[in-house]
C-alpha cells in the first residue's frame, strides 16, 4: 500500500512527506518540493489502495492545516500535521489493526522523533 520513491512509477500520487521545518504557519508551505527520498507515496490510481486509505486511514488525517488556513483535508492539495498531531495520529495507529500499518507507523515514528511534523501533498 504504501512505497518508497524506488517503487513508484508515473504520477498520481499523495507524498507523505517530512517537514524540516521549523517556521511559521506562514512559511511552511513555502517552497514545498515533490518527490523527496524519505517520503511514503499512495498511488492515486490504484482503486484498491485508495479504496483501504480511505476506508482505513483517512479519518486520521480529516483534522488538518491547509495553505488556506482551514481545518479541512484537501485530497489535492498541501495538507500540514504538526509534531503533536503526528504523536496523536502515531499513538491511536499502533492499537488499531490497519493494512500497511507497520510501514506506516515505522515511518510516522521517525517523524515524530527526528522532525517538526508531516505533510500530505497530492502530487
Amino acid at each position: 500500500m504504501f512505497q518508497n520513491k524506488k517503487e513508484i512509477v508515473g504520477t498520481h500520487y499523495y507524498e507523505f512527506q517530512y517537514c524540516k521545518k521549523e517556521k511559521s504557519f506562514e512559511e511552511l508551505f513555502k517552497n514545498l518540493k515533490n518527490w523527496e527520498e524519505d517520503s511514503l507515496y499512495l498511488n492515486e490510481m490504484d482503486n484498491e489502495t485508495m479504496y483501504l486509505f480511505e476506508e482505513k486511514y483517512l479519518n486520521y488525517f480529516l483534522n488538518t492545516l491547509t495553505p488556506n488556513g482551514k481545518h479541512q483535508y484537501d485530497p489535492f492539495g498541501d495538507n500540514y500535521y504538526s509534531k503533536e498531531q503526528s504523536k496523536s495520529i502515531l499513538n491511536e495507529l499502533l492499537v488499531t489493526d490497519l493494512p500497511d500499518k507497520n510501514v506506516f507507523c515505522k515511518w510516522l515514528k521517525k517523524c515524530v522523533e527526528n522532525y517538526n511534523g508531516f505533510y500530505i501533498l497530492g502530487i
